[in-house]
């Protein structure tokens, strides 16, 4: 993540906490290609993982996490709290020039 996309996301946080409702924005990277961000949420399904061990994260997946993931830190989130950032980059099309 650049320091563009890590003020975005701090960005998205702080909107949260605000209650300001989710929004896209579309940036252009260096080589002049669009790139579509938005807010990724915790979702009930997300808890499986990302949840309380023991409440949500079951046991055997928490010794799977641990092992396969062991500086893993992405637990203890609940329903609804920010997670992430979708960055989608449209290689397709892109601004030569701009008048």
């Amino acid at each position: 993540m650049n320091e563009n996309q890590s003020n975005l996301y701090k960005s998205y946080v702080l909107e949260f906490i605000s209650s300001v409702p989710p929004h896209e924005t579309i940036l252009w990277n260096k080589e002049g290609n669009p790139v579509f961000y938005y807010p990724i949420y915790v979702d009930a399904l997300c808890l499986n993982c990302h949840g309380t061990v023991g409440k949500e994260i079951l046991p055997d997946v928490a010794e799977m996490i641990a092992k396969l993931y062991p500086e893993d830190l992405a637990t203890d989130f609940k329903e609804g709290d920010p997670r992430g950032m979708w960055s989608v980059t449209f290689p397709e099309y892109r601004i030569t020039d701009v008048k």
